[in-house]
């Protein structure tokens, strides 16, 4: 009987070796993962950090999840970091761009890409932007999301106006002088 309880002891002390070494496998494993996320993050922040295009999630409430640096201030937003408002009360507390909201909300409910400019009025002067935007699937849930890319063309369209303009005066300047 004696041999026999050694034998369930050292099996035991196995199994319960072999659980441990499985269990810190699976710990390093995760910890790895874990690692590999937030470098990703990091590299994603990063990028979206850099661009001169404004890029904004929404999740499917219509609440803003995510803003760039550059939408912020293409948008003049002035939420705080971890805030989320929804579309609506963007709109509320910016109603200068409510053609944006409403652009925005009208083509998150469509849930296909799309793209279009949008005037804005800003008192004293006006604003333009070309905007695009698609559906994402929400990681954390199986929600839908959207995506809306948009640069402020405003200085773009200022000089092509200016450019026509130039050339009409050229022309006039011909016809007078024949």
């Amino acid at each position: 009987f004696g041999s026999l309880r050694a034998i369930g002891c050292l099996s035991l002390g196995a199994s319960f070796n072999a659980t441990t070494r499985r269990s810190a496998r699976a710990r390093d494993a995760a910890s790895r993962s874990q690692q590999a996320v937030e470098t990703q993050r990091n590299y994603l922040e990063t990028v979206l950090g850099r661009l001169s295009s404004g890029v904004i999630a929404f999740d499917a409430d219509q609440r803003l999840r995510t803003a760039n640096p550059a939408a912020r201030q293409i948008l003049s937003l002035a939420f705080a970091d971890g805030e989320q408002p929804e579309l609506a009360r963007v709109e509320r507390e910016l109603p200068w761009l409510t053609p944006w909201t409403e652009t925005v909300r009208r083509h998150i409910s469509a849930e296909q890409d799309w793209r279009a400019e949008v005037e804005l009025d800003r008192g004293e002067t006006r604003q333009t932007l070309m905007c695009r935007g698609s559906p994402l699937p929400l990681s954390d849930n199986e929600q839908r999301g959207h995506v809306v890319v948009f640069d402020d063309i405003t200085s773009l369209i200022t000089a092509q106006r200016n450019a026509a303009w130039g050339e009409v005066a050229q022309r006039l300047a011909h016809e007078i002088k024949n």
